[in-house]
């Protein structure tokens, strides 16, 4: 690499990251539309980091010079941030060298983050009209949102031991070793738990309705304790359709999240 300006350019190398936001973007559309579940209401998910630019009003920021030389700070970390996890992923495999070299990059530039929405806060407070103060005040807001979605991401990674990758057409293949003792929690969520426990290996595959990921080897425990009675399960087998809604299998029992006269029907079968 020559020279830190070009650490993290990737260009048109495939990544795990970039394939992870795609199927986050694929999921939150068909979700809402087969089940009528909004993903970002159950979960914190990391493609956030792809709509940064629509936090804010460009033309806004721009009339205020401090604001606009920090507001800019920050895009920019946000865009280093989303490089780095795009120039380690296209590596097919990840130790735990390579895995805590990339947290402690990340956890560098969520630190310029952080600096660049402190210092936007302090001149905002200064802006005598009250409506643009508040608009002001909903960016940060959002910013600050974005950012703890960012930290909380990285440090799932402590848990990991090694990551294993490899995509075809229209399938990919990720495994997952955490470290001993530990569980990997993919997502953070105030509506359920999420865990992988050993060894995992899981396929995912996209067609032109659904998305299907299916868990060959190791363990995927869901507790999905704010959908109502739903007993914790291992999945097996989790479809997203966009018409058909959300189905996940496993252990002998199947819990379906469809939508019925526009609101969610769950049924749980064993």
């Amino acid at each position: 690499m020559e020279g830190e300006e070009k650490k993290y350019l990737v260009d048109w190398e495939e990544n795990l990251f970039s394939i992870y936001c795609d199927l986050l973007g694929t999921a939150r559309e068909w979700m809402l539309s087969g089940a009528g579940i909004h993903l970002d209401e159950i979960a914190d998910c990391i493609d956030v980091i792809e709509r940064a630019g629509e936090i804010a009003d460009e033309r806004t920021v721009n009339a205020y010079p401090v604001i606009r030389r920090n507001y800019g700070k920050v895009t920019d970390a946000i865009s280093e941030i989303r490089n780095c996890y795009m120039t380690y992923t296209s590596n097919e495999r990840m130790d735990g060298k390579a895995i805590k070299e990339m947290m402690d990059d990340v956890r560098d530039l969520e630190g310029k983050m952080q600096r660049g929405i402190g210092k936007m806060q302090h001149a905002a407070e200064e802006i005598s009209d009250i409506n643009e103060r508040m608009a002001f005040r909903n960016t940060i807001r959002g910013l600050t949102e974005m950012r703890k979605v960012i930290k909380n991401f990285n440090d799932s990674f402590s848990r990991i031991k090694e990551i294993e990758w490899n995509a075809g057409y229209s399938k990919t293949r990720v495994r997952i070793i955490p470290k001993s003792g530990s569980a990997y929690r993919p997502i953070k969520s105030k509506m359920m738990d999420v865990e992988i426990r050993g060894n995992t290996e899981v396929e995912i595959s996209v067609s032109d309705t659904a998305i299907t990921a299916e868990v060959g080897s190791g363990g995927l425990f869901l507790n999905l304790f704010a959908f109502g009675k739903i007993p914790d399960m291992n999945a097996e087998r989790i479809t997203i359709d966009k018409n058909e809604g959300m189905e996940i299998a496993g252990g002998g029992r199947c819990v379906k999240f469809e939508l019925e006269y526009g609101e969610t029907k769950i049924t749980v079968t064993e």
